[in-house]
This record gives structure tokens, C-alpha cells and sequence, in this order.
């Protein structure tokens, strides 16, 4: 068996992995969303597992991202998606394990850990904002008529990011933090820059939809986090939308097609190998 078959299978294991435990998540949300209240509270050892279940699939989709190789869309791609999936594992540590069993023995380092997270999850953004916005200045090349039509999707999909963040901050604006706001900004920024993917020219269609329906679940997430500071329920619904978000982005830096690009010592060695190249 190949190596590059071995990570396939790999891959593929993960991918089920995941999507069995959110057989468990998912329905220990909604029970928590209906059974929490004023008189009765869901036992400590059941909330801990939740997390530890979710946090388990956090890291799975990190080893996805890792495992991509010989089937990359280029080196620099592979990079920034493990970076931004290894800074994903240290933000949902703190925001999807730690925060949550500090808060439920009402340890006052729950709030700490929480901005912490939230702090990482703006590293995960940005990174994924770079990644996304390759290719950039294609979208301001050709004639006016198509570079005017260009920027008008590109402010259309900011405006339509931007307005449920505002209305999420808008319900909790006496308790949002700074933090919170400015994270709201980098939500918006990446799900334009994943949307522009389509446009822009570097990834593949197939990998271009994969990052924008990716980051649009990422979003709604975000922003479902948003809805339950003021209405708690919605926080079962977090994860519905995280755990696409996680396969989609995890995987939308294979090269499905089998174009992968070289690196540059990949061409500079083959020059040196073969000097008819040179």
C-alpha cells in the first residue's frame, strides 16, 4: 500500500470518526438545551464527557488537516491549514473543554479561559483569512465592467456577514466584551474572504465551495453562540454547524483533481537533477 493510499484510508477513518461522535454530541446538546433550568442541572460528569467527546473531534479533524501531503494543492496551502487547525485545537480547548467544566464547579478562571480561546479562535481566523485571500489581485485585473461586478459581490457577501454579528451584538451589547466584538470582526472578514475563493482563481472550484460552505457553517456557529447568550437554547445548535465546518475545511486542502503544484526545492532539485531543465 502506497503512502499516499495509507493517508486516504487515514483520512477516511477520521471522517467517520467524527461523524460518530457527533452521534453522541449532538443529541447530549439538545438534551442539556431542554433539560437545564432554574431547579435542575445536568450532572457534572455528563457535561464533561460532552466535552471531552467534542474536544476528541476537534483533534480529528487537526489530524486530517495534518495527514494532507503528496495529495496538496501546494506547500504553502498545507501549512496554513495545519497552522490554522493546530491553533484550532488550543482554542477549543479552552472555549469547548476548559471554560465549560470551570464554569460548571464556579471557578472564577472560567471567564479567563473562555478569552483565551476566544483570542486563539481570532489566530485561527486570520490565518484562514491569508489562505483564503490568495489570488487576491485577480479579482481587480480585466476590464471595468468586470472588475466593478467583482467588487459588488465582494461587498454584497461582507454586508450579508456582517448583519447577523451586528444583531448577535446588538442583543448582548450591556455584557459583550471587547473581545467578543472584535472576534465578530474577524468572523466576517473570513467568511468574505472564503466566499471570494469562487472568484478569485487559486483553489480549485470543488475546494472553493468546500471553504466557503465550510466557513459559512463556521459562521453560523459563531453565530448561534451569539443567539445563546440571550437565548441559551440555541446553543444546541452550535455544533450542528462546527462539525461541517471541521470536515469541509479539514479537507478543502486535498488536491482532488491530482494537480498538485510543486514546491519550489521540488523544482530546484529536479533542475539539479536534470540540467536540461535549467
Amino acid at each position: 500500500m502506497s503512502v499516499e493510499t495509507e493517508s486516504i484510508s487515514f483520512r477516511k477513518a477520521m471522517i467517520i470518526l467524527i461523524i460518530a461522535l457527533s452521534f453522541l454530541y449532538i443529541p447530549a446538546d439538545f438534551f442539556a438545551a431542554i433539560y437545564n433550568g432554574p431547579e435542575h442541572h445536568v450532572p457534572s460528569w455528563f457535561l464533561i464527557a460532552t466535552c471531552v467527546v467534542k474536544f476528541l473531534a476537534s483533534c480529528t479533524a487537526c489530524a486530517i488537516a495534518c495527514s494532507i501531503k503528496e495529495d496538496r494543492i501546494d506547500a504553502q496551502d498545507a501549512f496554513l491549514l495545519r497552522g490554522a487547525f493546530s491553533f484550532l485545537v488550543g482554542a477549543d480547548f479552552f472555549m469547548v473543554l476548559l471554560s465549560p467544566v470551570l464554569s460548571d464547579f464556579k471557578c472564577a478562571l472560567a471567564d479567563l479561559a473562555k478569552s483565551i480561546g476566544i483570542i486563539l479562535f481570532m489566530v485561527v481566523q486570520t490565518i484562514l483569512i491569508i489562505r483564503h485571500s490568495r489570488n487576491t489581485r485577480q479579482l481587480y485585473r480585466g476590464t471595468k465592467l468586470q472588475v466593478a461586478k467583482n467588487v459588488a459581490i465582494e461587498i454584497i457577501i461582507f454586508l450579508c456577514a456582517a448583519l447577523p454579528v451586528v444583531a448577535a451584538i446588538y442583543f448582548k451589547t450591556q455584557k459583550s466584551s471587547i473581545v467578543f466584538v472584535a472576534y465578530g470582526i474577524y468572523v466576517i472578514v473570513s467568511l468574505y474572504a472564503a466566499w471570494g475563493t469562487l472568484s478569485r482563481g487559486f483553489f480549485p472550484r470543488r475546494n472553493a465551495w468546500m471553504i466557503a460552505i465550510g466557513m459559512t457553517c463556521f459562521f453560523l456557529c459563531d453565530f448561534n453562540i451569539g443567539l445563546s447568550l440571550p437565548f441559551p437554547f440555541f446553543s444546541a445548535f452550535v455544533w450542528i454547524f462546527y462539525t461541517p465546518a471541521l470536515l469541509l475545511l479539514s479537507t478543502s486542502g486535498i488536491d482532488f483533481a491530482g494537480k498538485a503544484q510543486p514546491d519550489e526545492a521540488e523544482i530546484e532539485a529536479d533542475r539539479e537533477s536534470n540540467p536540461e531543465l535549467q
